[in-house]
């Protein structure tokens, strides 16, 4: 069980910005890191014209029809991330309305899994996860035994950067590395240190292999990226045995739920880097945050960590914050994810 929790939500892999033109970067394009959602449509933009300007190195590039079908799926997500206040909005509305098996829900979830999978690649990661790690990993590349990470990021920036630690593995082996537990797939958590990613990943896996991802990062086999992108989230949209490892919170498993519980129940600090609990998922904070009874301190990393306080504070069950006072650390610099005193 668990003693410290992390929260890690999408700030913590917001890495850099250009803040001004530098050369052919545009200002407020990403250095560093993946795309928060208000900089989809920017991002999309930029990714499109990057594609269309690249010429191929790869030994066995994407076709021109790979790359047109990209493009046609960056482009149908760029206009739906135009239409809605947020893409997390449209993704609710079709699965009311058409269901977890709907055409156009599929395809919007293979559509994010291009774009983030193609942007995290053109980018470089947010160095933040390597501090991260080189602060907490020991011998035997082993991590503090009472720590559990949940995030609710669709993104890679950790298994980029402990990718360094583990010399030509594939994902795969990074996920047993990280006991990695996420719910689209057949991957469940072990003792000790743990990541579980709540809304699952952007990538794909081998339906008759639940635990086995698709590895378009490591292991390439010389395929350009665009060539596997294409191929696993355009082609194979509709696919019995390619299936997305990309979920939304309001997609219920009862067993990962109940393992996850397990796992935070005995936590008695919280650190929430970069999460601003949006109320789109606040059924689900609200089940995590209540079922940590022991919870005595909250450290929250953000530009803006007094007003993530009062959203934290709505997910509090009444016991919790009257029967224990709970200490608050508020830390607005973000040079480096915080390593609570708690731990040992």
């Amino acid at each position: 069980m668990s003693k410290i929790v992390y929260l890690f939500g999408a700030g913590a892999s917001y890495g850099e910005r250009y803040t001004t033109n530098n050369g052919q970067k545009r200002q407020g394009a990403i250095m560093r890191g993946v795309p928060i959602v208000n900089e989809f449509v920017n991002s999309i933009g930029y990714l499109i014209s990057d594609i269309e300007s690249t010429k191929a190195s790869d030994q066995f590039p994407a076709t021109q029809e790979q790359i047109e079908n990209i493009i046609e799926n960056l482009n149908w997500l760029k206009e739906k991330c135009n239409q809605y206040p947020t893409i997390d909005t449209y993704a609710k509305q079709l699965f009311i309305t058409e269901g977890i098996k709907g055409e156009n829900y599929l395809k919007l979830k293979n559509a994010l899994s291009l774009f983030l999978t193609l942007s995290q690649k053109k980018e470089k990661r947010d160095l933040r996860y390597d501090g991260f790690i080189a602060s907490l990993i020991q011998e035997k590349l082993k991590f503090p035994d009472e720590i559990t990470l949940l995030s609710w990021n669709y993104d890679c920036q950790f298994e980029f950067a402990f990718a360094d630690y583990l010399k030509d593995k594939g994902i795969n082996d990074i996920w047993k590395a990280l006991n990695v537990s996420c719910k689209t797939t057949n991957y469940r958590l072990n003792s000790g240190f743990g990541v579980v990613k709540l809304n699952g990943t952007a990538m794909a896996y081998d339906n008759k292999k639940g635990n086995q991802l698709w590895d378009i990062f490591f292991n390439t086999q010389g395929m350009s990226l665009e060539n596997l992108a294409e191929m696993h989230f355009v082609k194979n949209t509709y696919s019995t045995n390619v299936k997305n490892a990309l979920s939304f919170a309001w997609e219920q498993d009862d067993d990962f739920t109940k393992q996850l519980f397990e796992r935070v129940k005995n936590a008695e600090t919280l650190v929430v880097i970069g999460y601003s609990f949006p109320y789109v998922n606040r059924t689900v904070d609200r089940s995590i945050i209540q079922s940590m009874t022991n919870l005595r301190k909250v450290y929250i990393q953000d530009p803006i960590a007094e007003e993530i306080k009062e959203s934290f504070e709505a997910t509090l069950l009444k016991t919790q914050t009257l029967s224990i006072k709970i200490e608050y650390v508020l830390r607005t610099g973000l040079n480096q994810f915080v390593i609570p005193n708690e731990l040992s």
